[in-house]
């Protein structure tokens, strides 16, 4: 086993490097950027150098390493990259197919790709799939979920707040079931590019008393109206005067959280949020709204990142 690994959350808009402590999991040294799969597709779509598409990317990864490098870090030689997210769609590095649930805390059931050291980089490149049930898709968040079991009991609901949140089922250890919901995106959309926008002042003061009490209206309206109803009230709070633009922001927040949760009282196992805290304190209040009573945990994306790819690099290398 080496002493470290390097861990790679390559999303659609967003680059995260980690070397990685094999042993604790403990971060040594972190690069990021903007340059998410997205972008790393385009920039090889225009490239006139003749280079492959393995090649192109791992060159991405190439750099990251360097600027460690050149700050004095030593990266081992022999270090591979872990690499979830984005890198195994039809866009990224390689595109590997779907693996099927259910699957386990220990990743068995999961799809692996390991490109060799030496035929796109001089390390390995171990490339992780997502995973697919008969009408519904994720990448990245499999891996995420390894993070949490390692912290959380064998049952329960992993929610995974984002563009497209997740709601992952597990049962005795194992992935059983999961559903998207477009509540980020709709959001933005909602947010910067539909008569709505005029209704809103963006802010994050969520704390504030008249923001936490629109956001605490919302989430309660939203599991009696419908959506495309609901929705609507963000103008007529504007013309009607009956909060604040900074305030409608986060009411509009609370409708789509709160119609993303919907039945959620429901739910009588333990509830995890796995995600940003700033979107992990959102959902732990409309929680506390709609299921009182249920234990819900939360853990930290990029921790759950690192130790779910840990958990699969002490499988492969272990």
């Amino acid at each position: 086993m080496h002493s470290c690994f390097l861990s790679c959350d390559w999303g659609s808009s967003s680059f995260r490097l980690h070397m990685v402590d094999s042993t604790t999991a403990a971060v040594l040294a972190t690069r990021s950027s903007a340059n998410g799969i997205a972008w790393a597709n385009n920039a090889f779509q225009q490239s006139a150098n003749g280079q492959g598409r393995m090649a192109f990317f791992a060159g991405i990864i190439q750099e990251k390493i360097q600027q460690m490098q050149s700050a004095g870090l030593q990266v081992p030689p022999a270090a591979p990259v872990l690499v979830s997210g984005m890198a195994s769609a039809n866009i990224g590095m390689v595109e590997l197919p779907y693996a099927n649930l259910p699957f386990a805390s220990n990743g068995e059931q999961l799809l692996l790709h390991t490109i060799p050291a030496g035929a796109a980089l001089n390390r390995d490149i171990v490339i992780i799939s997502g995973v697919r049930t008969e009408d519904d898709v994720m990448r990245g968040e499999e891996t995420q979920l390894l993070g949490c079991m390692t912290e959380a009991s064998g049952n329960g609901l992993f929610i995974f707040p984002g563009t497209h949140a997740k709601h992952i089922r597990v049962a005795e250890g194992m992935a059983v079931h999961f559903r998207s919901f477009m509540t980020g995106e709709l959001f933005q959309l909602m947010a910067t590019q539909s008569m709505l926008a005029g209704s809103i002042v963006p802010n994050e003061e969520a704390d504030i008393p008249a923001h936490a009490a629109a956001f605490a209206d919302a989430v309660q309206k939203a599991q009696s109206m419908p959506l495309l109803h609901s929705l609507f009230t963000t103008r007529t709070n504007q013309l009607l005067k009956a909060v604040s633009k900074e305030a409608n922001y986060h009411y509009l927040s609370g409708l789509l959280i709160g119609a993303e949760l919907a039945g959620i009282a429901k739910e009588t196992r333990a509830i995890t949020i796995c995600g940003a805290i700033s979107l992990v304190q959102q959902y732990k209040t409309a929680l506390a709204l709609l299921a009182p009573g249920t234990k819900v945990a939360n853990v930290d994306a990029t921790i759950a990142t690192i130790r779910g790819q840990q958990v699969l690099y002490k499988k492969i290398y272990g």
